[in-house]
């Protein structure tokens, strides 16, 4: 291979390579962001359920309280039908000791449901807590392994802009103006690979006797469409150079 071309394509590599480890840089703190959405959810859910555990405590004692009033207004009524002394009284009285049970009979399997309830209520409470509690120690590790992550690409970077620099002053002046002149038009993408008869970036068909000498690497061969400098890859199963196609 023209000792040229195989520099542009080291260049080239390291640029790309470089890219993506900046592209994905950028992307660890929306992922990171994520997690810490993602916990916040659950740790809303959990105080959601205590809520619900403690509303349906509050409204049980309520209707705790409710039942003693009832109740004892109800032994005041039994205590007073041993005194009323007309027939008329004792009607009256016996209705409202009637009522008073009933209401007693109410209060009593409504707070019958609250218990219930609240063991379901106190299990959500103790499924979100272990969920997150979960949940937690997952995103802990996550969270540890993206932060790993951001410093190996870091260094990824640094290191790849050295050899970006190495590789840039074994460029002769010329090779690396047409280099950075053609990276500048084409989304920083200035050498690729032809492959199948097309430039492997642009998709246009290349002329067969072009692509024959693309396929030589002995010269610097630009695509007439996006001008990127083409080169060939060879492969074990690859037709040898100036066969037809």
């Amino acid at each position: 291979m023209l000792p040229d071309l195989e520099h542009l394509i080291t260049l080239q590599r390291i640029l790309n390579a470089a890219t993506a480890a900046r592209a994905r840089t950028d992307e660890l703190p929306s992922h990171i962001a994520r997690l810490d959405a993602r916990l916040g959810e659950t740790s809303e859910e959990v105080v959601r359920a205590r809520q619900r555990f403690n509303d349906l405590k509050t409204d049980r004692q309520a209707r705790e309280k409710e039942l003693a009033l009832v109740q004892t207004r109800l032994s005041r009524f039994k205590e007073q039908l041993m005194e009323v002394k007309t027939n008329r009284e004792y009607q009256a009285m016996q209705v409202e000791i009637a009522g008073g049970e009933a209401e007693v009979g109410r209060l009593e399997d409504v707070i019958l449901e609250r218990m219930l309830e609240g063991d379901e209520r106190a299990a959500e409470v103790e499924r979100a807590e272990h969920q997150l509690a979960e949940q937690r120690a997952a995103i802990e590790v996550e969270r540890a392994e993206l932060e790993r992550e951001q410093v190996d690409l870091a260094q990824r970077v640094e290191q790849l802009e050295a050899e970006r620099k190495r590789q840039v002053g074994v460029l002769a002046p010329r090779l690396l103006a047409l280099f950075e002149t053609v990276a500048s038009h084409r989304n920083g993408i200035a050498v690729v690979e032809a492959r199948d008869g097309r430039c492997s970036s642009c998709q246009v068909r290349l002329r067969p006797q072009l692509f024959n000498n693309i396929r030589l690497n002995d010269s610097l061969i630009q695509c007439e469409s996006c001008q990127r400098i083409l080169y060939f890859e060879t492969r074990p199963d690859a037709p040898a150079p100036g066969a037809d196609g």
